[in-house]
């Protein structure tokens, strides 16, 4: 899969994947929720992967659902959707973010422990 809403890369085993959407500070469309679960999976899944790096470009890290287009968007469920594929991390995860999680999309990621078994 292509990103568009966001980067993924991988460097000495550890992936890092930006929200990429500073225009709309970060904030969740349908198409970034895809890819976001798609980079989640990815990573998961590849064992050369150790760990996870959360961060958004720009000057915030998600600003929750993007209320422009959630309108015309299926993004009634999204919060629960990016919550459910956090629930399970495989691998651990790091968040970078500038500002305190107070919305239930940003919440979802707050920092986890967890291991590898």
């Amino acid at each position: 899969m292509s990103y568009e809403a966001i980067l993924y890369d991988v460097e000495d085993r550890i992936a890092t994947i930006t929200l990429n959407r500073p225009e709309r500070m970060n904030s969740f469309s349908d198409a970034l929720l895809h890819e976001w679960e798609d980079a989640i999976r990815r990573a998961a899944e590849d064992e050369g992967v150790r760990a996870v790096i959360l961060t958004g470009a720009g000057r915030a890290f998600c600003a929750g659902a993007d209320l422009r287009v959630s309108a015309e968007e299926d993004t009634v469920l999204m919060t629960g959707r990016v919550r459910l594929r956090n629930d399970a991390p495989s691998k651990p995860r790091i968040s970078t973010m500038n500002a305190i999680p107070v919305s239930p999309s940003t919440s979802a990621l707050s920092v986890r422990a967890s291991s590898i078994d």
